[in-house]
């Protein structure tokens, strides 16, 4: 047990660090998602000042990332479209805002994948993971809609 602690305590500065790291870089990654959502709104010309954005996005991304759908389709507009409502501004401006911000994520990536998709998969097949090989044909067979159970068939 001593020889945990003396190796906990000697890396305590270390993990301290690296926890100040990750939530850097969290606070980074929310800033990027509101700025992302308040441009959207200023491409349809709602009123959405950046300050509304700091305040009204942050929770509902929190609800949109409740497991309930998928990539928080339909959780996130509802969630906007209340968080709208209840900030005074116009309701369907929080529906487009938050379809557009969707779908500046997805084609996002979308893009992401193309460029890291194929090193994943050879990563996938190399991990000894179980189900890893299973999920790494059934996305090199051309990412169909079937299940991944049904394409190592």
């Amino acid at each position: 047990m001593k020889t945990i602690s003396r190796r906990f305590a000697n890396r305590s500065g270390e993990l301290m660090s690296l926890c100040i790291f990750a939530f850097a870089l969290s606070l980074v990654v929310h800033v990027l998602s509101v700025a992302v959502a308040w441009c959207a709104a200023q491409s349809v010309d709602a009123p959405f000042p950046f300050w509304h954005a700091l305040l009204l996005l942050p929770p509902v991304l929190l609800i949109a990332s409740v497991p309930i759908s998928i990539a928080g389709w339909g959780v996130r507009e509802s969630a906007l479209v209340l968080a709208f409502s209840y900030a005074g501004l116009p309701r369907s401006d929080g529906l487009i805002i938050s379809v557009l911000f969707g779908v500046v994520i997805l084609v996002a990536g979308l893009r992401a994948f193309a460029v890291l998709g194929p090193r994943e998969l050879d990563i996938l097949r190399r991990t000894r993971m179980p189900g890893s090989a299973l999920l790494a044909r059934w996305l090199a067979s051309g990412r169909s809609t079937a299940s991944p159970a049904a394409a190592g068939e």
